[in-house]
């Protein structure tokens, strides 16, 4: 399978895994997250249990369409495509380290804000979700980046000028 064919395949697994973890651990934090008159504050702004499953669906469907678009345009061989997605890959996992080397003190500063909240479960649920993302966008940079056989893809001239010189 070319690589990129399975980068794309890896993102759709990707953002089913993340919309998956999204709605479990979500739903689990809404209910654990009960105040006093037996309703969640999420609920309330939500509208129902449902809601916080339909809010990680679109939110996560958005996000799966935009990135399927540059992954056809990635399968085009347009550079800029690449461009997007290694600056996208980056961001994503330096958000990762940091909420991951960061968490304690997040957690401390997060514990000011008293919304009937358990931070520490909302943070447990943003570090699966980095870690899931640690893993396809460092594979992704990987092999968009550092994987010097799909670089030649996307510069074809400058491969055949190299060869030349050789």
């Amino acid at each position: 399978m070319n690589k990129l064919l399975q980068l794309r395949a890896l993102f759709v697994l990707y953002m089913l895994a993340k919309t998956i973890v999204e709605i479990v651990f979500g739903a689990g934090i809404c209910l654990d997250s009960l105040d006093a008159g037996g309703m969640s504050w999420l609920v309330r702004i939500l509208g129902s249990h449902l809601g916080i499953a339909i809010m990680a669906v679109i939110g996560n469907g958005i996000l799966l369409l935009l990135g399927l678009a540059l992954f056809h345009f990635l399968l085009q061989k347009k550079n800029w495509a690449r461009i997007i997605l290694l600056i996208v890959g980056w961001i994503n996992v330096v958000d990762a380290v940091s909420g991951l080397l960061f968490h304690d003190v997040a957690s401390r500063f997060l514990s000011y804000f008293r919304v009937g909240v358990d931070w520490d479960q909302i943070l447990y649920l943003d570090r699966m979700t980095d870690i899931l993302g640690l893993f396809f966008w460092g594979y992704l940079i990987l092999v968009l980046q550092f994987n010097e056989k799909v670089r030649s893809e996307f510069f074809p001239s400058q491969a055949a000028t190299v060869g030349e010189q050789q």
